[in-house]
């Protein structure tokens, strides 16, 4: 959809969308920590959803569609979500985001800090024992 999405953003008159093709690991982090926010609007199925780990552990905000595991990895922040995967409600929740933005250094700090919690080597480590342990 490449060529489709270009020609979108250009009859729109979107300048500020940049199609930057594969990004390495050590620029991955510096697109996360540079953005103000990460989107990922599936539609028909998302696997575990690493994008949306990797953007919150550099401070980043992730909204996310209803879908498969993206409620699993965002259940505690339900306002993040989309309420449907209809274009409409995720152009709204956009909007919505949009009015708290910036995000302070405190905020950015306490997504990092919900991710480690939840996902972080310790907690995985913790979750693996007690398997094993039952």
């Amino acid at each position: 959809l490449l060529e489709e999405l270009k020609a979108f953003a250009k009859y729109n008159a979107l300048d500020n969308v940049v199609f930057t093709g594969y990004v390495d690991d050590e620029k991955l982090v510096k697109f996360y920590q540079a953005s103000d926010f990460f989107v990922i609007p599936s539609i028909d199925g998302e696997g575990f959803g690493l994008p949306i780990i990797e953007s919150m552990a550099c401070g980043t905000p992730v909204l996310g569609s209803p879908i498969c595991a993206i409620p699993e990895v965002l259940s505690g922040k339900q306002n993040q979500l989309f309420k449907s995967i209809q274009s409409t409600d995720i152009a709204r929740k956009i909007r919505e985001f949009l009015k708290v933005l910036p995000y302070t250094d405190e905020q950015r700090r306490k997504e990092r800090e919900y991710v480690l919690d939840r996902f972080g080597e310790k907690r995985l480590c913790s979750v693996i024992v007690e398997d094993y342990s039952s």
